[in-house]
Formats: structure tokens, C-alpha cells, sequence
């Protein structure tokens, strides 16, 4: 009996630890993520970009571009284009990571859209990979009056403080955060093989 007791107080004590844990969600100034979509040779990567910078009102978010196998632009948001002169490479005027970013979009202006607080998707691109790539690395600029003074402004040579660049590997939503059906479904299973486990002990 004392060791049913210690199996199932670990096993409810890590349901609870993982629901508390799980929905955490990583606040950069800057966050990227892509839901994916088609199969194997054809596959469409679906950006969105969340522009969380603090201090900064008017910081817009407003050029954005990824790194992928190849350059193929089959989604464009509202109030912005594709970039004319692939592929975009931050490091030679701005700083940054010297990468050369193959898919990338241009907003109409510095706009204001998209500020601190709003979340722009419809980046999408087609790649004929096989598999799903697991992380795409990704530039961001946002440009205001309002200074940004915050943290992972790479923009060394430029106007860094009004023109701030952010750089990063984005992952795929949809492996981030496990939907509440899931831990319903964990759970389940748990609480099954603690019931193995106890008529196990019994025997």
C-alpha cells in the first residue's frame, strides 16, 4: 500500500507539474512561429510574427524574411509584397548574422500595422523538401520614433535604436504547446498504468 501511494502521488505530481509548465510560452521581443501544411515534395510554411516589444509604442513591425531550401513566396499579408531583390542579407549594413535570407517581405511604408501587441501571419512560402524543416531562421525589423532600448537588438550600424533588427529560428506552432485534449489523453494513460502498477502490487 505504501508504494501504491508513492507511484500515484509521483504520477499525479507530475500531471500537475506538466499542465503548469506546458502552456509557458517564451516572450521575445520578436516571436516567429509556422503551422505547415501539404505533404512530402509540397510543402507550405505559413509564418506569423508576433511584434512584443516593450518600452516602444510606435516600434512597427514591417521586414521579415526566412532562410529556406528554396525561394518560392505563395502567401503575402495585407500592407505588405514581396521584396523585389532576394535574396536579404542584415549584416553587411546593419549587423547582425551574415545570412542570406531567400524569402522575404517588404511592408508599404513603415505603416502601423502591425505594433507592439499585434500578430501578422500570411508569410507563406512552398518548398519541395521532402521532409519539414525543424526550425527556419528568420530576420525581423521594426522602425519608430519611440526608441527601443530593450533587449536583441542586433542593429549595430545602423539607426539600432529606431530601426531595431531581430534575428532567430522559428519552430513549427504546432509542436510548441499540447492541446488541452492532450493532457486529457496523457492523463488517461497515466492513471491506467497506475492501475497496472497497483494490481501488480496486489498480486
Amino acid at each position: 500500500m505504501r508504494i501504491y501511494r508513492t507511484t500515484f502521488g509521483f504520477v499525479l505530481g507530475s500531471m500537475l507539474l506538466f499542465a503548469v509548465v506546458a502552456p509557458t510560452a517564451k516572450a521575445d521581443p520578436i516571436n516567429v512561429s509556422y503551422t505547415v501544411s501539404g505533404s512530402a515534395g509540397d510543402w507550405t510554411l505559413d509564418f506569423s510574427v508576433n511584434n512584443n516589444l516593450a518600452g516602444a509604442a510606435n516600434q512597427n513591425f514591417y521586414f521579415f524574411g526566412v532562410l529556406l531550401s528554396s525561394t518560392n513566396i505563395t502567401g503575402i499579408p495585407a500592407t505588405f509584397y514581396s521584396f523585389p531583390f532576394p535574396p536579404f542579407n542584415p549584416s553587411t549594413l546593419y549587423g547582425g548574422a551574415n545570412i542570406n535570407y531567400n524569402n522575404v517581405w517588404l511592408g508599404n511604408g513603415y505603416g502601423t500595422n502591425a505594433l507592439p501587441g499585434t500578430t501578422t501571419s500570411g508569410f507563406d512560402a512552398t518548398i519541395t523538401d521532402a521532409t519539414v524543416p525543424t526550425s527556419v531562421d528568420w530576420f525581423a525589423f521594426t522602425y519608430g520614433t519611440d526608441p527601443y532600448s530593450g533587449p536583441g537588438d542586433l542593429d549595430t550600424l545602423s539607426d539600432g535604436a529606431l530601426n531595431a533588427l531581430f534575428e532567430g529560428a522559428a519552430s513549427a506552432a504546432s509542436t510548441t504547446i499540447p492541446e488541452p485534449s492532450s493532457l486529457l489523453l496523457m492523463g488517461s494513460g497515466l492513471l491506467a498504468v497506475t492501475g497496472v502498477v497497483r494490481r501488480k502490487l496486489r498480486l
